[in-house]
């Protein structure tokens, strides 16, 4: 496209979303360089820019946190993700959930550094005040005219459940639409001829459960609205990742009329939304819009590379450290099938610090998932470790976020609800339908929790008991059974300790009673923390416990499976069988599996 093929009254917004510190494309887990990350969208944008006359840059949030680079952050004068946004000219930020990772001190400390104003307004201290600025208002040169943009932004209020520990002391959060509700007559009386929303947030119809976190609708309709700009989901609309519904048009670009666009996220694409504008006796609105998405540059910007460099080599030095030795892979390739030897590793570590800062009689189990498993983050996003040394790398590898850990009681009939909830990652299968998947896409493999200290079967051919919401919408439904402790049948009114990250003892992943649990110590450590000393605890090699659950239908089901490269380990897996079904172009493999009714 070039200047000449855009109408002259063109706004076009230009964003990046959830870029999770992809600020070039070195993977620092493993030795690949991606044509992804913002150093290779940098000149896509520049050109993006360059066509037309009227542009503004926007990032959408979550680009703070995502990367082993964040652990070596915290002595460095300014963060080399904000320098970027300041070296390539944005125009504003706004904060996602995941940028409250590491509390809200050390991103208002970024933001003393940004040179774009940092806006959300449903962010508020407990007297009710901003942390940030609700709203700006940009001023640029539009023709003869100068056109006054204004901008708010927000995130998803569930980040009071998610960060908890981080906040439930400083923060509280507003409903996201009622933000925007709220300062638009404020940004229209303070001049702004079109209001554009950085919505850290997805799309999802009205009525859906997930709609306070996936606001982008309800946001869009409200009167005043010009644009949306969406993240948080990982996906990409206009386009196929969105079915059409009520008010949500996937193949035109907009909710409820209003044009919007998401980006995708880990510096995959931009966004570049056009608007072409005209002006009556009211002021200016917007007449028509064109969505579009640019791929990043096979050759990056070499300003932001060699601005990250020294990052990146301080970081290797700390990943390549050794700090023990395993004589077996550890990975979460088969995870939904078995036990995943890294989901153990985790949880043997749990269970150590637990027993090592909690004093109780109560029996102690430990609760873990798979953080790195796939799904969005595609075929290379497992944990994938070999056998031989283990070093810092691994650590990262099994904790991709910095969540804490928490100990609290819990009672027999919480845990079969809590793996009740978790067995939602499986589908509902049928014994009559041959290539189902076995994995349910509406729940992510970060919430299939397992639990150490327990043994369980977990049935996928019976209903679900839970909706991925937490209703319960099948009070008769079990798929977990023989469920036992220690050997004996677990009973509700059993009581135990249990040691879990601060995600989910928060509430995170909506799973049911977490409200009601007693909190005997909130901070044992943070994860990735205890992990490594576990791990230095035994330089000579690990002994990982033996797997807690499996899977056991009550009659044979074939399904089909999608994971990375690898074969699996026939041990692991026994006694379902497997059958390669071969390898998609981007890199999936397929397998045939027959479940076993047999068990192990």
């Amino acid at each position: 496209m070039t200047s000449s093929s855009v109408p002259p009254n063109t706004l076009r917004l230009i964003c990046t979303t959830d870029l999770h510190m992809a600020i070039d494309g070195t993977r620092l887990l493993t030795a690949e360089v991606e044509e992804a990350g913002l150093a290779a969208l940098s000149p896509a944008i520049a050109t993006a820019r360059a066509e037309v006359a009227h542009s503004l840059l926007f990032d959408i949030g979550d680009a703070f946190q995502g990367s082993p680079l964040t652990d070596d952050l915290e002595d460095v004068a300014t963060h080399p993700m904000q320098d970027a946004f300041n070296l390539i000219g944005y125009d504003g930020q706004t904060i996602g959930n995941h940028d409250l990772d590491f509390g809200i001190d050390a991103l208002r400390q970024m933001q003393k550094t940004a040179v774009a104003p940092m806006v959300c307004a449903n962010l508020l201290s407990l007297e009710g005040e901003p942390f940030f600025d609700p709203y700006r208002i940009l001023t640029i040169p539009f023709g003869d005219d100068v056109l006054r943009v204004g901008i708010t932004g927000i995130l998803p209020p569930r980040v009071m459940r998610w960060n908890n520990h981080h906040l439930h002391k400083h923060a509280q959060m507003r409903d996201s639409t009622d933000a925007v509700r709220a300062v638009l007559p404020e940004m229209r009386a303070g001049g702004a001829d079109i209001v554009i929303v950085l919505a850290h947030c997805g799309i999802v119809p009205l009525g859906h459960d997930d709609l306070d976190e996936q606001a982008a609708l309800p946001i869009a309709m409200l009167d005043g609205v010009d644009a949306v700009l969406c993240g948080h989901q990982h996906r990409v609309f206009p386009g196929a990742d969105f079915p059409h519904a009520d008010g949500i048009d996937p193949i035109h670009g907009t909710l409820a009329g209003t044009p919007a666009i998401m980006a995708g996220w880990a510096g995959q694409r931009i966004g570049v939304l056009d608007l072409s504008l005209k002006q009556d006796r009211n002021g200016w609105s917007v007449d028509s819009h064109r969505a579009s998405f640019r791929l990043p540059q096979t050759e990056p910007d070499t300003r932001i590379s060699a601005l990250v460099a020294p990052h990146i080599i301080r970081a290797r030095v700390r990943l390549d450290a050794q700090i023990s030795h395993t004589d077996r892979p550890i990975n979460t390739k088969f995870a939904a099938i078995a036990h995943s030897p890294a989901v153990r590793l985790v949880q043997a570590a749990l269970l150590a610090a637990g027993r090592r800062t909690v004093t109780t009689d109560l029996p102690m189990l430990a609760v873990a998932s798979p953080l790195r498993c796939g799904g969005r983050a595609g075929p290379s996003g497992y944990t994938s470790i070999e056998s031989g040394p283990l070093k810092n790398r691994a650590v990262a590898d099994l904790c991709p976020y910095p969540n804490r850990i928490i100990a609290a009681e819990v009672t027999g009939a919480q845990m079969i609800d809590w793996l009740e909830m978790a067995s939602l990652h499986l589908a509902h299968l049928s014994p009559q339908r041959a290539g189902q998947p076995l994995v349910n896409p509406d729940m992510p493999a970060y919430n299939f929790d397992a639990v150490l200290g327990l043994n369980y079967v977990i049935d996928p051919t019976q209903p679900y008991r839970f909706s991925v919401s937490g209703r319960l919408v099948n009070p008769e439904a079990r798929r977990i059974t023989q469920i036992t402790h220690n050997g004996a049948a677990l009973k509700p009114t059993d009581k135990f300790v249990v040691i879990a990250n601060s995600y989910r003892i928060a509430g995170g992943g909506n799973f049911p009673s977490m409200s009601d649990l007693n909190i005997i110590n909130e901070n044992i450590g943070g994860m990735g923390e205890l992990i490594a000393e576990w791990l230095r605890d035994h330089p000579n090699g690990i002994t990982l416990p033996p797997s807690a659950w499996q899977i056991r239908p009550a009659v044979p089901v074939e399904v089909s499976y999608r994971t990375g490269s690898g074969d699996p380990d026939p041990a692991e897996i026994f006694p379902h069988v497997f059958r390669p079904a071969g390898k998609t172009a981007d890199g999936w493999f397929d397998w045939d599996v027959s479940l076993s009714a047999a068990g192990v």
